[in-house]
């Protein structure tokens, strides 16, 4: 199967919105727990979300980076950020 293509969809050649929503969020995770962004996750994890984005919890769980721990505090959040760059971009 091509990189990019798990879930049965091509990630876009253009991710910017979505790097930027990501970035954002990371962002603001790191700035209300006090801690760099990459303890929030890291550009490789950052990488494969664009990639693969992921539509639910359980697809979450195959993103490197991301477990239970992570999944119960933002989990929602972040696939609801993807779920709506998706919209946007009517895929």
């Amino acid at each position: 199967m091509p990189r990019g293509t798990e879930y049965g969809v091509a990630a876009p050649a253009n991710h910017s919105e979505l790097e930027n929503a990501l970035k954002q969020f990371r962002m603001k995770l790191s700035q209300e727990q006090n801690v760099k962004p990459f303890y929030i996750f890291t550009n490789k994890t950052l990488e494969e979300l664009i990639q693969k984005q992921p539509c639910s919890v359980d697809e979450l769980k195959t993103i490197h980076g991301i477990g239970e721990k992570k999944i119960n505090a933002f989990g929602e959040e972040l696939v609801g950020i993807i779920r709506n760059h998706k919209q946007k971009a009517g895929s």
